[in-house]
């Protein structure tokens, strides 16, 4: 080490009470082989720095969740955005979604594979059952820093797969709880540090979910209404060349409508 040059290099160190604290040691080289040690407590900064870098995360996660569900009408799609961006901005192991019937929750989504894989799968749950069903009946969304103490929490799938930290929150797009999203973390991790982001998030992704279920309605709708007028026109041609007389009459004994073997039998063209 040169005289007069100075050297600094941050690190962590362990308090005696357990907790965590950032410091930084300046080293500068004096005349005589003498050394000066300044250390600086950083905790402070690089707790700001910390939140700086997990809001540019929730901004960026905010942002990439619009475009996706923006241009998308499909439930696949916007889940698996949306689980993509949640992972991350929380450090989420496992995102799944459930989508409200009635008072069933039907799972829709899950990800990553990796993580699913301890499960199995994940089956439907009930409105008011664990926290997930706590969270849609109450509208709003619960946390838990360990569900294995948790007297909420009575999914044992999430327990046996090594899940610690859990949130339940509800899809609620203003008029109504569709569904929910669970977040699952295997090491203890508190989601509630995130409550207004996830409350942003979450409302964002449920209008978009209504959008695609108005969708969805609209596109069995017309294919029901096609399917009827198919079966319409099927019937119509039967009826108008069959053998035998058929017409329709009114209260009034008025024809409101006659086949081909109708007028021929009666005489009278079909605008007769």
């Amino acid at each position: 080490m040169r005289l007069g040059r100075s050297i600094s290099k941050e690190r962590r160190l362990l308090r005696k009470d357990g907790s965590c604290v950032w410091v930084e040691n300046r080293v500068r080289m004096l005349s005589e082989g003498n050394i000066l040690g300044i250390t600086i407590d950083i905790s402070a900064r690089k707790q700001a720095e910390a939140r700086t870098e997990q809001r540019t995360r929730e901004l960026s996660a905010l942002h990439a969740v619009a475009l996706a569900t923006t241009g998308s009408l499909s439930l696949e799609a916007i889940t698996a955005a949306a689980s993509n961006c949640l992972r991350e901005a929380t450090g989420a192991d496992l995102v799944f979604f459930f989508v409200r019937d009635g008072e069933r929750l039907v799972p829709v989504h899950a990800e990553p594979a990796e993580t699913m894989a301890r499960f199995g799968s994940i089956d439907e749950r009930r409105v008011g059952e664990c926290l997930c069903g706590l969270a849609v009946r109450k509208g709003e969304p619960l946390y838990s820093a360990d569900i294995h103490t948790d007297t909420r929490c009575t999914w044992e799938e999430c327990k046996r797969a090594g899940v610690r930290s859990f949130a339940a929150l509800p899809l609620d797009n203003g008029n109504a709880v569709i569904g929910t999203i669970g977040l699952a973390a295997l090491q203890p991790h508190d989601f509630s540090l995130q409550d207004r982001f996830l409350t942003i998030m979450t409302r964002q992704i449920a209008l978009a979910l209504t959008n695609a279920q108005l969708f969805a309605a609209a596109q069995r709708e017309l294919a029901e209404r096609h399917h009827i007028e198919e079966r319409l026109r099927l019937t119509q041609f039967v009826v108008d060349h069959a053998g035998e007389a058929i017409f329709l009459m009114t209260s009034e004994a008025r024809f409101a409508y006659v086949n081909e073997a109708a007028c021929r039998s009666l005489g009278y063209s079909r605008q007769e």
